[in-house]
């Protein structure tokens, strides 16, 4: 457990590759749940990682949990999440419309990129799903100067 909670503490808030690194450390993740009270803490480390990393979304967090550690520590996953909600945490209602609004503006430009530059690719398309708001603001505003597609996406803040 301390080895998952040192990990934790050094990776938890900043990486944003964190469900990826949480399939690296499969194994010790593993030796959390077989320990006494090891559900309950990984059911702590879940909490943890959702109160602290903006870059890890819940269905995410679940669905690479059940894959790589299986279904019991997926429902422990889960049952974190049910809790933050519970108590009107980043889970709530907030993030909910700060998502929405993600998703408006990628919509938004997304139809912008069609019009301008003809129809995106699915790579093009998970890669404005994946900006955030700042970005896509930038990149809403920079489109019309922009003379090419690589170009646009290429620009940063």
């Amino acid at each position: 457990m301390a080895t998952a909670a040192l990990l934790l503490l050094k990776h938890g808030r900043t990486a944003d590759d964190l469900p990826e690194r949480l399939v690296a450390w499969t194994e010790t993740l593993r030796a959390v749940l077989a320990a006494d009270n090891g559900l309950r803490a990984f059911e702590a480390f879940s909490r943890y990682i959702l109160q602290v990393n903006a870059h890890v979304r819940v269905d995410d967090l679940v669905r690479i949990v059940r894959a790589s550690l299986g279904e019991e520590a997926g429902r422990a996953a889960m049952t974190a999440a049910e809790k933050l909600i519970a108590q009107g945490k980043q889970v709530g209602r907030a993030e909910g419309r700060a998502e929405g609004r993600a998703e408006g503006r990628a919509a938004i430009l997304l139809k912008l990129i069609t019009l301008r530059f003809g129809a995106p690719t699915p790579d093009v398309e998970a890669h404005v799903h994946a900006a955030s708001v700042e970005q896509l603001d930038r990149w809403a505003e920079a489109i019309l100067a922009a003379p090419t597609l690589e170009a646009l996406l290429a620009e940063r803040p």
